[in-house]
């Protein structure tokens, strides 16, 4: 995706969301609850609350404590439509956005490629980031569309 160069580059600095992890919680421990239920084996349903249990600290880690080797911190997307972002480890990467993004009025959900195997994504709420930075950021994916 690119720009039209006329717009002034977008810097998201990433902060914890209160919501993102609020989210995370609900929808996996409702997740938990319906686990008993199901008619399987006793084994498969450890290894299913196992698999929900990885997948809530991997998804809390990695997009509300901003750690680990694919967390994203920051994200400037420059006038000229180019794509930066830096990792938890504090390392600039140029990425590009992949088309299957999701912008909305409270949620932005935006992935991007570094190479073939190397994919970032980041989910922003209005507690994510700066309210005008967002905004602006909405605005351009919009222009995109």
């Amino acid at each position: 995706m690119s720009s039209s160069g006329f717009e002034p580059a977008v810097e998201i600095v990433v902060r914890p969301s209160r919501w993102l992890a609020g989210f995370l919680f609900i929808s996996h421990a409702a997740a938990m609850l319906v686990v008993p239920l199901l008619p399987l084996g006793w084994h498969w349903k450890i290894a299913i609350g196992v698999a929900l249990i990885a997948s809530f600290v991997t998804s809390f880690r990695r997009h509300v404590l901003r750690r680990g080797r694919y967390a994203v911190r920051r994200l400037v997307w420059t006038s000229d439509g180019r794509w930066r972002l830096t990792d938890a480890r504090q390392r600039e990467h140029d990425v590009h956005l992949l088309p299957d993004f999701h912008v909305g009025p409270r949620l932005i959900s935006l992935r991007f490629s570094r190479s073939r195997f190397k994919r970032y994504s980041v989910v922003l709420l209005p507690d994510s980031a700066a309210r005008a930075e967002l905004r602006r950021l909405r605005m351009r994916l919009n222009a995109e569309l």
